[in-house]
């Protein structure tokens, strides 16, 4: 699920079963071919991340989410404050994605656990530079989410960000924006025009919001702080939105880069599971990597990557195919011509007549590499009444908004089943290894 820097939407099965539906591409950073994160500029940081001894653990569950038909999908809750107050709510069915940057919450009638009337009137928008409020567009793969920007004071297990900058998302025409965001103005034809469909309500989007939390500190970074014309940021008033500039302190952050310790990264933690799939899996998110006893990186095989949150695969014959690591995609997602791939509802995805073996040979860009066993199972043949499987694969293929991935390798959520794998951001220092982030490890 990358966009612009790696936001983006987690691509949903779209008929895995007749119970499962809903929209959904992998998707592309803004700007870019890259099917990863998009633009390069970073303020970075040189914490180490510590800072004392904190709950650093948070549960997490892979399960079918709000709508009852996501399919691979890792959620978990966050608490949001209006900032220095006790004014709170806890929202759950939030997507972890590791291929973007932010918090992104759902608001409107279409959600109604998701951000309430009460906070929406807690919540101040944040102000452009020319006097308007600050929306964000962001494009995904096989869409798009508009909304404005605005600062909360954040909760996440023992963690806290305080006067973080996040995105709230909502169909304007719908009534989704409320209390001081009452107003807003719809989405502008610069965000819409060749996005695709517009996934600003809880069924075209599939989740409450999305907790993007890879490998670099923000969302955009220098180019959208000098670049008025950046596609991302828009001021706006009560009728009309214009591009703008946004300094990289305003924009949607990482939200691990604003804790006060364990804000160097982030281990995914989740358990084996069996050919075929399960119901549900559960697994934690532990912040920070070597600032506790709980994080350490041990022998993890540390991966670099680039500017792009990119690194390299080798897989069939085929040589330095760039790739990336990416809870927020619901499969893997390359290109083999010589599996066959399903029609109909599950057309996109790969039904072999039985489960195939395959290895990839994964290279960072410090030439460390690491070879991955995976299998690709006949989609049409997964149970329906499994949320989880370590074995779902699909076609890197063009996508809805003209975009396309052709080329590339999403090592999506089945790489992550049975493995820790570690996501240190840019700049940061890391106990255990002398490389500074961005990097993957496990």
């Amino acid at each position: 699920m990358s966009a612009l820097r790696g936001t983006g939407l987690a691509l949903l099965l779209t008929a895995l079963l007749a119970a499962c539906g809903g929209g959904g591409g992998s998707s592309i950073a803004v700007g870019s071919s890259s099917s990863s994160s998009g633009s390069s500029s970073s303020s970075g940081s040189s914490s180490s991340g510590s800072g004392g001894t904190v709950n650093n653990v948070q549960s997490m569950s892979v399960n079918f989410g709000p709508n009852g038909n996501y399919v691979n999908g890792i959620f978990t809750s966050v608490t949001i404050c209006a900032p220095g107050t006790t004014t709170c709510q806890t929202i759950g069915n939030i997507l972890v994605d590791t291929g973007s940057y932010g918090l992104r919450i759902l608001s409107g009638t279409s959600a109604p656990n998701a951000l309430n009337s009460q906070m929406s009137s807690a919540l101040t928008p944040q102000a452009s530079t020319s006097g308007g409020k600050v929306g964000e567009c962001i494009v995904y793969g096989d869409g798009y989410t508009w909304g404005p920007v605005t600062t909360v004071d954040l909760q996440i297990a023992g963690e806290t960000a305080s006067n973080m900058p996040i995105n709230i998302f909502g169909e304007a025409s719908q009534g989704a924006f409320t209390g001081n965001f009452l107003g807003f103005p719809g989405v502008p034809s610069a965000c819409s025009s060749g996005a695709g469909s517009e996934e600003d309500t809880l069924t075209s989007f599939g989740a409450n919001g999305v907790l993007g939390i890879g490998p670099f500190p923000e969302d955009c970074g220098g180019s959208c702080q000098t670049n008025a014309n950046n596609g991302v940021y828009y001021s706006c008033n009560s009728l009309t939105c214009t591009g703008t500039t946004e300094t990289v302190a305003s924009q949607v952050p990482n939200p691990i880069s604003y804790f006060a310790s364990d804000n160097n990264g982030v281990i995914v933690e989740l358990p084996s599971i069996s050919a075929g799939g399960a119901t549900t899996v559960s697994g934690s998110l532990i912040f920070g990597i070597g600032t506790q006893s709980n994080n350490a990186l041990g022998s993890a095989q540390v991966l670099t990557i680039n500017d792009s949150a990119e690194f390299s695969t080798n897989f069939n014959n085929t040589s330095g195919i760039p790739a990336f690591i990416d809870s927020g995609s619901n499969a893997l997602y390359f290109n083999d011509s010589n599996i066959t791939q399903c029609t109909g509802g599950n057309a996109g995805f790969y039904c072999p007549a039985s489960t195939e073996s395959f290895t990839g040979v994964m290279v960072g860009e410090n030439s460390a590499s690491v070879t991955v066993p995976f299998s690709v199972a006949n989609t049409n043949n997964l149970s329906g009444s499994n949320a989880a499987f370590n074995d779902l694969a699909g076609s890197a293929s063009v996508l809805s908004n003209g975009s396309s991935t052709t080329g590339y390798f999403d090592w999506g959520l089945p790489f992550f089943f049975g493995r820790n794998v570690y996501f240190a951001i840019f700049g940061d220092s890391v106990s255990g290894t002398s490389t500074l982030g961005p990097f993957y490890a496990f």
